[in-house]
């Protein structure tokens, strides 16, 4: 083997191995100035768009040999980037991120730009963006801080060309107070990250429930809640509450009757350790309090030893801030960051399951302003209580993922409120189907009324007409339909329940369905077929407006005005 040969085999295994290193901040250095990369090829170490449009480039660096260049050629409003991370597993007042760009006919802008993400996405984002650095200009020092995040668990960074032209980076440092980020002391990992004993499953499988292990579990997902809220061993992040769950269900479930239950909830609320008695206790100022608090009655159904164990808990709960839970500035919705994924957790897991319920109750119970008017009637004081119990068993016994978020969809619709939903789990709801009639449906005076097609040209408008009441759909009347559907349709009210099942009432399998109508006061039952969304328009399945101008008059006492055309000073309003 000859040198030059030699040569290039040792920068390719070099190439190799950095490109297989995981990046830590104790050798993030090692390609922030593109001096391990090879010209022309993309830069080891970080990821993005492929060469050609990124290249480490010989031709131009500001130290050393190499440089990164992005170069767009199409004039769209898109952007290139490349990105790199880390753990953020350091404790840190200010990181900084500094670095030189270069550009060359900039049509928008070059940019750096710097993330900090937790457990549950984004918590801070800065990018040079905002100024607008375009055209051609020679190497200059730029730099980008952000406040350091103890829930930070990854530092992603990166630079970016938007629109087309050519920008070169170089000479890029990430300083944490003042010093090199290889230099940050250690952070201490979090009771989250340190136990894994249910990372794999709860190990928790229920086949059935009696009544006796139904009202058990129930009084375990009050005291799980209350205990997370209010402990300080807890609501200072000592123990992973979820997990602790776990620990605790066996013995909960094998229990025979409520006392024995209520021995080994009490026992493991015990193990959290004396709860000191408080010098400036938390107090409650309820002059103009709109929501109650919690009621605490129910403690008393759990036996003397426990019941007065979280009555003593109560007035000398902590007034520090909550480990998980705590307010968004400026607006008081509780901020979750710290509540875990556990994405790759394969279901059934009766377990697991049951924490998802256990979860959603006790955030409604406790931080949703609505939750005593939630019900159908204002003094069924018991409405939520009774949602726990009835939705034990549905959560606890589903078999398949899909059974697990009709559940929740189910559990989710008793709040009544339209902004909560399962979206994640949204395909689930029924009917459940690729396709659908390419028609819209609105509920006028409770009726589904067909009022407008929605096929896209080429394709067949099919049989319905505009003005159709839709009264069957393959032999089950709407009214059947609707009392099945309608438990998992979340609303606040039944004219808003009424048009989400419009917009989706047609769903179904792909191909032909029969469609009973009344048309005109008569009844015929009409051969449709339901295409793929892909051939229907379902843009305007939300859109209310009127053909024509923007202000009509459809009656002599009645005035139309059409917002979406409302202009002002020339500008659309909205």
């Amino acid at each position: 083997m000859g040198y030059a040969q030699a040569m290039r085999l040792w920068l390719l295994l070099i190439a190799v191995s950095l490109t297989a290193q995981t990046l830590t901040r104790k050798n993030i250095a090692s390609i922030l100035d593109f001096e391990n990369s090879t010209a022309d090829r993309f830069p080891i170490g970080w990821s993005g768009s492929t060469a050609p449009s990124v290249i480490a480039d010989s031709s131009t660096a500001n130290t050393g040999r190499l440089s990164a260049r992005i170069e767009r050629t199409t004039t769209d409003n898109g952007f290139t980037t490349i990105t790199a991370g880390i753990p953020y597993d350091f404790t840190a007042r200010t990181i900084e991120y500094r670095g030189f760009i270069k550009t060359e006919n900039v049509r928008d802008a070059a940019a750096m730009w710097i993330r900090i993400d937790g457990p549950a996405g984004s918590l801070a984002f800065a990018s040079l963006q905002p100024q607008a650095i375009n055209g051609s200009r020679d190497w200059r020092e730029y730099s980008l801080t952000l406040q350091g995040n103890p829930e930070g668990r990854q530092l992603v960074f990166g630079f970016l060309l938007s629109g087309p032209g050519r920008a070169w980076v170089d000479s890029l440092q990430l300083i944490v107070d003042g010093k090199p980020i290889a230099e940050a002391p250690d952070r201490e990992p979090t009771v989250l990250e340190t136990d894994r004993e249910f990372s794999a499953g709860s190990r928790i499988a229920i086949e059935q429930l009696s009544d006796v292990q139904v009202a058990n579990l129930a009084s375990l997902a009050l005291v799980w809640g209350f205990v997370k809220y209010h402990h300080p061993t807890v609501t200072s992040g000592k123990r992973h509450w979820d997990f602790d769950l776990f620990r605790v269900m066996p013995a909960v479930l094998s229990a025979e009757n409520t006392e024995v239950a209520a021995a080994a909830i009490a026992d493991w609320v015990d193990a959290l350790g004396p709860v000191p008695q408080c010098t400036s206790c938390a107090s409650l100022r309820d002059a103009n309090l709109q929501l109650a608090p919690p009621s605490m009655d129910w403690v008393q159904s759990l036996g003397d030893r426990l019941g007065t164990k979280l009555e003593s808990i109560h007035p000398n709960r902590t007034t520090t801030p909550q480990f998980f839970v705590e307010l968004f500035p400026n607006v008081g919705n509780p901020n979750l960051e710290r509540e875990l994924y556990y994405a790759s957790i394969r279901l059934p897991d009766s377990g697991y399951q049951l924490l998802g319920l256990f979860r959603f109750w006790n955030l409604m119970q406790y931080f949703n302003p609505n939750r005593d008017i939630m019900g159908d009637d204002p003094d069924d004081t018991e409405y939520w209580n009774r949602t726990l119990a009835e939705s034990i068993r549905p959560f606890a016994l589903a078999k398949t993922r899909v059974e697990y978020q009709q559940a929740f969809l189910k559990l989710i619709a008793k709040v009544h409120d339209t902004h909560a939903n399962l979206w994640s789990g949204i395909s689930t709801r029924p009917p459940v189907g690729a396709c659908m009639l390419p028609v819209d449906i609105r509920f006028v005076e409770d009726r589904p009324v067909v009022y407008r097609t929605t096929a896209r040209p080429g394709t067949a408008a099919g049989p319905l007409r505009i003005g159709d009441v839709i009264t069957a759909i393959d032999g089950s009347t709407v009214e059947s339909l609707l009392d099945a559907w309608r438990p998992f349709y979340a609303a606040s009210n039944e004219p808003t329940r009424l048009r989400d099942i419009g917009i989706n009432m047609t769903r179904g399998a792909c191909g032909a369905v029969d469609v009973t109508v009344d048309r005109g006061g008569e009844t015929t039952t009409l051969a449709a077929t339901r295409h793929t969304l892909s051939v229907i328009d379902t843009s305007r399945a939300f859109v209310h407006d009127l053909p024509g101008p923007a202000f009509q008059k459809p009656a002599e006492d009645i005035a139309y005005i059409k917002i979406s055309d409302a202009r002002g000073g020339g500008r659309p309003l909205l």
